[in-house]
């Protein structure tokens, strides 16, 4: 696993010097993605509309084979289709979700194009230039992440599971079981973007450490419990248009770190960039409230009157699942 993930930053390293490629380029051909698939799984069925069953998800080649309509025409109109799933975009999950990848991401982007520059300017102002090579801080930094990356990836998976499974052992099963699943990962990823915010602040060596090594975290974190979530807590039929629109977006945000990154090397100086991280950082917590507010009903009936449909069509699905889950646990 290891060697694929060395041999595609290899791969990766050797592009962007050879290609000159800019944050704004990749930004750029990000967003030109999300939007194609926006397009694409707003009126083509198999990004469209994906069944909670994997039995009975028909391929694009399933659909030539058959000789049925790309188009759901058969069934719905694309007008009707649009309003089935307006009604579930409108919750305010999707804002959450939406908010974690934009906010979490633009952190990770704007910490990364400047990592060089942070980590020289700090070991400089700690007079350690004679102990420590900024370059090869970096450098290894750059091998480093990618291994703690895919560490720290699978654990988000086995916290879902872990409390899902815990919920479904009690004979009284609350509300939302969906949302409490994404607690322990929120909680996680909200924990290591404070912590980094903070230790990225101070001029130590103890705290740069400390930064880069939830800079590492956050920067699969963010994904992890972004799709997971999106995944758990959204309607099947939409979890296609949700992720377009939320990368969508993120791309489009993400286009800010470079202006800033280019502000803090003219001016040699690095004030920007932490009100950058404490700010976006601050409005990641602020819309994060948002998930253990509604998965505890503490939210307001506004709110609740929103999150309904979402919440009305997420309690069939589990429902179906639910009998073969507790057969499972049960064995």
């Amino acid at each position: 696993m290891f060697n694929v993930i060395f041999s595609e930053l290899f791969f990766l390293d050797t592009l962007l010097k050879t290609y000159s490629l800019s944050l704004k380029s990749i930004n750029l051909v990000w967003a030109f993605l999300a939007f194609t698939s926006f397009i694409i799984g707003t009126f083509i069925l198999p990004w469209h509309n994906v069944d909670i069953s994997t039995k009975s998800v028909e391929t694009v080649l399933d659909l030539r084979t058959n000789k049925k309509s790309l188009l759901n025409s058969d069934e719905e109109s694309v007008f009707q289709q649009f309003k089935n799933n307006v009604k579930f975009l409108k919750s305010p999950i999707l804002v959450f979700y939406g908010s974690s990848l934009i906010f979490g991401n633009f952190a990770v982007t704007c910490t990364l194009s400047l990592t060089n520059f942070i980590v020289e300017k700090k070991i400089s102002k700690l007079n350690l230039t004679e102990i420590y090579d900024p370059d090869e801080i970096v450098s290894k930094f750059n091998l480093i992440r990618p291994i703690i990356a895919a560490v720290a990836a699978p654990v988000i998976g086995v916290l879902v599971d872990f409390v899902r499974k815990h919920i479904l052992k009690k004979k009284e099963q609350p509300e939302h079981i969906d949302l409490r699943s994404m607690i322990l990962p929120y909680f996680l990823m909200t924990i290591s973007s404070l912590i980094f915010a903070l230790t990225i602040s101070i001029d130590n060596f103890v705290c740069l450490a400390i930064a880069l090594t939830c800079l590492s975290l956050n920067s699969t974190w963010v994904y992890v419990v972004y799709t997971t979530g999106m995944e758990i807590n959204l309607p099947g039929q939409t979890i296609g248009i949700a992720f377009a629109l939320c990368e969508i977006l993120g791309s489009v945000f993400a286009f800010i770190a470079d202006p800033i990154a280019v502000y803090v090397l003219e001016e040699d100086n690095l004030e920007l960039f932490y009100a950058s991280i404490w700010s976006t950082t601050f409005l990641m917590l602020l819309f994060g409230l948002l998930l253990p507010t509604i998965a505890f009903d503490k939210t307001s009936d506004c709110l609740r009157k929103i999150d309904r449909p979402r919440k009305e069509e997420i309690g069939k699905q589990f429902k179906n699942g639910d009998k073969k889950e507790k057969m499972l646990l049960n064995k």
